[in-house]
Protein backbone atom coordinates (compact mmCIF):
# COMPACT_ATOMS: atom_id res chain seq x y z
CA UNK A 1 0.00 0.00 0.00
CA UNK A 2 1.76 3.72 -1.20
CA UNK A 3 -1.06 5.50 0.85
CA UNK A 4 -3.23 5.45 3.79
CA UNK A 5 -6.92 5.39 2.10
CA UNK A 6 -10.14 6.48 3.78
CA UNK A 7 -13.53 5.73 2.67
CA UNK A 8 -16.27 8.56 3.24
CA UNK A 9 -20.13 7.15 3.63
CA UNK A 10 -22.10 10.41 4.07
CA UNK A 11 -24.69 8.57 5.10
CA UNK A 12 -22.92 7.32 8.22
CA UNK A 13 -21.08 10.61 9.72
CA UNK A 14 -21.93 9.03 13.25
CA UNK A 15 -19.51 6.21 12.66
CA UNK A 16 -15.55 7.17 12.03
CA UNK A 17 -13.18 7.50 9.16
CA UNK A 18 -10.25 5.21 9.18
CA UNK A 19 -7.86 5.43 11.91
CA UNK A 20 -4.90 6.91 10.45
CA UNK A 21 -1.24 6.11 11.37
CA UNK A 22 1.70 8.69 10.72
CA UNK A 23 5.43 8.92 11.99
CA UNK A 24 6.14 12.37 14.02
CA UNK A 25 7.46 14.57 11.16
CA UNK A 26 7.09 12.14 8.82
CA UNK A 27 4.52 12.87 5.34
CA UNK A 28 1.62 11.04 4.56
CA UNK A 29 -0.38 10.54 1.71
CA UNK A 30 -4.56 9.83 1.93
CA UNK A 31 -6.40 8.64 -1.55
CA UNK A 32 -9.73 9.64 0.14
CA UNK A 33 -12.88 7.74 -1.99
CA UNK A 34 -16.34 6.38 -1.10
CA UNK A 35 -19.16 8.21 -1.71
CA UNK A 36 -18.06 11.22 -2.60
CA UNK A 37 -20.69 13.65 -4.03
CA UNK A 38 -20.80 13.88 -7.49
CA UNK A 39 -20.75 17.69 -7.11
CA UNK A 40 -17.56 18.20 -5.29
CA UNK A 41 -15.23 21.03 -6.58
CA UNK A 42 -13.07 20.88 -3.82
CA UNK A 43 -11.43 18.56 -0.96
CA UNK A 44 -9.69 19.54 2.34
CA UNK A 45 -8.44 17.61 5.28
CA UNK A 46 -7.83 19.24 8.35
CA UNK A 47 -5.21 17.96 10.90
CA UNK A 48 -6.05 18.49 14.10
CA UNK A 49 -2.85 19.55 15.94
CA UNK A 50 -3.63 20.94 19.34
CA UNK A 51 -6.89 20.98 21.93
CA UNK A 52 -8.15 23.97 23.11
CA UNK A 53 -11.30 26.33 22.19
CA UNK A 54 -11.52 26.32 19.37
CA UNK A 55 -8.84 24.05 18.28
CA UNK A 56 -6.01 24.42 15.89
CA UNK A 57 -5.77 22.60 12.62
CA UNK A 58 -3.26 22.35 9.45
CA UNK A 59 -5.10 22.03 5.92
CA UNK A 60 -4.08 20.10 3.17
CA UNK A 61 -6.02 20.69 -0.40
CA UNK A 62 -6.63 17.03 -2.28
CA UNK A 63 -6.34 16.54 -5.85
CA UNK A 64 -8.84 15.33 -8.03
CA UNK A 65 -7.87 12.07 -9.47
CA UNK A 66 -8.90 10.47 -12.97
CA UNK A 67 -10.16 7.32 -11.21
CA UNK A 68 -12.30 9.91 -9.09
CA UNK A 69 -10.53 9.88 -5.89
CA UNK A 70 -8.68 12.54 -4.44
CA UNK A 71 -5.24 12.72 -3.64
CA UNK A 72 -4.19 14.30 -0.09
CA UNK A 73 -0.17 15.48 0.62
CA UNK A 74 0.38 15.94 4.00
CA UNK A 75 3.59 17.52 5.11
CA UNK A 76 5.98 16.13 7.91
CA UNK A 77 5.47 19.64 9.84
CA UNK A 78 1.62 18.46 10.16
CA UNK A 79 3.03 15.93 12.61
CA UNK A 80 5.72 17.77 14.58
CA UNK A 81 5.13 15.56 18.04
CA UNK A 82 3.73 12.08 18.93
CA UNK A 83 0.30 12.05 19.90
CA UNK A 84 -2.52 9.39 20.04
CA UNK A 85 -5.44 11.31 20.71
CA UNK A 86 -5.39 14.02 17.67
CA UNK A 87 -8.56 14.05 14.68
CA UNK A 88 -8.42 15.09 11.15
CA UNK A 89 -11.62 16.17 9.75
CA UNK A 90 -12.77 15.41 6.19
CA UNK A 91 -14.61 18.52 4.21
CA UNK A 92 -16.06 19.17 0.58
CA UNK A 93 -17.08 21.87 -1.24
CA UNK A 94 -20.11 21.79 -4.05
CA UNK A 95 -19.59 23.05 -7.17
CA UNK A 96 -21.98 25.92 -5.26
CA UNK A 97 -19.38 26.57 -3.13
CA UNK A 98 -21.55 24.95 -0.02
CA UNK A 99 -18.98 23.38 2.34
CA UNK A 100 -19.96 20.17 3.65
CA UNK A 101 -18.25 17.88 6.74
CA UNK A 102 -17.86 14.56 5.44
CA UNK A 103 -16.37 13.03 8.48
CA UNK A 104 -13.47 12.65 11.01
CA UNK A 105 -11.28 9.95 12.35
CA UNK A 106 -8.92 9.52 14.90
CA UNK A 107 -4.97 10.39 13.62
CA UNK A 108 -2.41 8.68 15.86
CA UNK A 109 1.46 10.31 15.62
CA UNK A 110 4.02 7.49 16.48
CA UNK A 111 7.08 7.95 17.45
CA UNK A 112 9.40 7.90 14.67
CA UNK A 113 12.65 5.71 15.08
CA UNK A 114 14.92 8.03 12.83
CA UNK A 115 14.44 10.80 14.82
CA UNK A 116 13.83 12.34 11.74
CA UNK A 117 13.55 16.09 11.24
CA UNK A 118 11.95 18.18 8.67
CA UNK A 119 11.63 22.07 8.02
CA UNK A 120 8.62 23.60 9.06
CA UNK A 121 6.07 23.95 6.51
CA UNK A 122 6.21 27.24 3.88
CA UNK A 123 4.13 29.86 4.35
CA UNK A 124 3.02 29.31 0.46
CA UNK A 125 2.79 25.96 -0.60
CA UNK A 126 4.77 25.41 -3.69
CA UNK A 127 0.93 23.92 -5.18
CA UNK A 128 -1.18 26.60 -3.66
CA UNK A 129 -4.27 27.43 -5.99
CA UNK A 130 -6.93 30.18 -5.75
CA UNK A 131 -10.48 29.26 -6.38
CA UNK A 132 -12.65 31.30 -8.92
CA UNK A 133 -16.14 30.87 -8.16
CA UNK A 134 -17.34 32.70 -11.47
CA UNK A 135 -15.73 29.98 -13.98
CA UNK A 136 -14.64 27.11 -11.52
CA UNK A 137 -11.21 27.31 -12.13
CA UNK A 138 -7.90 27.18 -9.68
CA UNK A 139 -5.05 29.30 -10.53
CA UNK A 140 -1.52 28.73 -9.26
CA UNK A 141 -0.43 31.91 -6.89
CA UNK A 142 3.74 32.01 -6.35
CA UNK A 143 5.39 34.19 -4.13
CA UNK A 144 7.87 35.95 -6.11
CA UNK A 145 10.87 38.30 -5.04
CA UNK A 146 12.33 41.31 -6.67
CA UNK A 147 16.33 42.58 -6.70
CA UNK A 148 15.33 44.29 -3.10
CA UNK A 149 14.34 41.56 -1.47
CA UNK A 150 10.48 42.70 -1.54
CA UNK A 151 7.73 39.67 -1.75
CA UNK A 152 5.07 39.87 -3.97
CA UNK A 153 2.02 37.65 -5.00
CA UNK A 154 1.87 36.28 -8.62
CA UNK A 155 -1.20 34.49 -10.31
CA UNK A 156 -0.94 32.12 -13.54
CA UNK A 157 -3.59 33.80 -15.90
CA UNK A 158 -4.07 30.30 -16.87
CA UNK A 159 -6.92 28.54 -14.87
CA UNK A 160 -6.94 24.72 -14.45
CA UNK A 161 -9.79 22.46 -12.82
CA UNK A 162 -8.41 20.16 -9.87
Amino acid sequence: MKTNHIDLKPDRLNFPLATLNVGKQSSAVLTVGGDIPDDTAALVVKVEYATGSPPSYYVAAGARQPDGTWRVYLAPGYFPATAVAFKYHVYITDQYDNPRWMGCGLLRVLDNPSDGTSPAPEVLPKNLYAYNPVNHLYYKITAEADAEGNITLALEQEGVTL
